[in-house]
């Protein structure tokens, strides 16, 4: 999560460490829910992926808020929208290559 963040940072914003934060704990808290819930089926992974999306968001800007300046919605609603629509469908393409790799694993 950190590793990631620091790269989405690098490439996103002139600052680094908000998304490196924010996929660490975000990492943590998905792990630790995935854990105690079975997974069946694309359409959870896309849900559980745009739910992660949008929680990257919301922490990111409120650390940006909270350590930088107020960022204004207006600016941050394409990015966010670019990301919530491309993120989960990689997601899903990458656990349906995953499926069929290794088809015994998941099922």
């Amino acid at each position: 999560g950190a590793f990631l963040g620091g790269l989405s940072d690098a490439l996103l914003m002139q600052r680094i460490g908000f998304h490196g934060v924010s996929f660490t704990l975000l990492g943590y808290i998905i792990g630790w829910t995935g854990g105690k819930m079975v997974i069946s089926g694309l359409a959870a992974v896309y849900l559980l992926t745009l739910g992660a999306v949008l929680l990257d968001a919301a922490a990111v800007t409120l650390l940006f808020s909270a350590l930088e300046h107020p960022l204004a919605l207006g600016a941050l609603l394409p990015p966010v929208a670019a990301s919530a629509a491309v993120t989960p469908l990689i997601a899903v393409g990458l656990e349906w290559v995953y499926r069929r790799l290794a088809p015994q694993s998941r099922d």
